[in-house]
């Protein structure tokens, strides 16, 4: 998942297209090999919220999932 200036929001290629991420999809995020289910959410800023706890997502940084 990477962040697309462009269009303002997240995005993720899937089968060879791209695709933007809108508020409220669910996911799977890997930190290291852990695989956590999280949602997508947008405030000021972009943010994950996995169980309890949320982070901004850094639009320099890419991030691996699952949908």
């Amino acid at each position: 998942m990477r962040y697309d200036p462009e269009q303002e929001r997240w995005t993720v290629f899937i089968d060879k297209r791209l695709y933007g991420l809108h508020c409220g999809e669910s996911f799977g995020l890997f930190i290291g090999t852990m695989l956590i289910p999280c949602r997508l959410e947008f405030d000021q800023e972009w943010y994950i919220i996995m169980r309890d706890t949320r982070f901004i997502l850094r639009n320099q940084d890419r991030y691996m999932i699952t949908i």
